[in-house]
């Protein structure tokens, strides 16, 4: 993770995952360093490393369901703060593209199954990306309509209709009568789903 004064941005080198903002690592309150160095400690990092220009963070991860627990726990921490109606979409869905990241979609379908308060504020998130049209806006679509689909949320009957939805994995998603008119689904996985 890569920190840079309050913007945090997400990266993939090798096997070091580099994050920029809406990441903060102070799990609960305190100094970020601190908890860090506690989950140094823990054996979930394998180096913290302040930059010396620009004063960033770099974190690696040991492994990469610890990457996709602080990633989820970044996506909650931001939906619980979301106002109730806001369309906008958490950052942490906007840094990454969930389809090669089976981890972290276990991890936030374990998470928000069976809470319905999650599931409207991530249905939002989808339908913002009728009016955004942002590349991260929709790409936090998709990945909100993905981890919606793997939590086993069903979609049924709902007003979808121009969302932009390129690459989700929606297998065997239950979309019966769902108006997907005008809907981006361009690379978004069908396979299976309940149409």
């Amino acid at each position: 993770m890569y920190r840079k004064g309050k913007k945090l941005l997400v990266h993939k080198a090798g096997d070091v995952f580099l994050s920029s903002d809406p990441f903060s690592l102070s799990l609960q309150a305190g100094d970020v360093k601190q908890q860090l160095g506690y989950w140094l400690l823990r054996g979930c990092l394998t180096r913290v490393k302040e930059k010396k220009q620009g004063g960033g963070l770099e974190i690696s991860f040991v492994h990469d369901l610890f990457r996709s627990f602080f990633l989820t726990e970044m996506t909650l921490q931001q939906l619980r703060r979301q106002d109730d109606g806001a369309m906008a979409a958490p950052e942490s869905l906007t840094l990454l593209d969930l389809r090669g990241e089976l981890e972290s979609i276990k991890e936030h379908a374990m998470v928000v199954r069976g809470k319905a308060r999650y599931h409207e504020k991530l249905l939002d998130v989808v339908r913002a990306s009728r009016l955004d049209g942002r590349e991260e806006t929709g790409r936090a679509s998709a990945n909100a309509a993905t981890i919606l689909v793997a939590a086993g949320v069903s979609l049924s009957g709902l007003n979808l209709r121009g969302v932009r939805l390129a690459g989700a994995i929606l297998r065997n998603g239950i979309l019966h009568r769902t108006d997907l008119r005008e809907a981006d689904l361009s690379e978004a996985d069908l396979s299976h789903a309940y149409l």
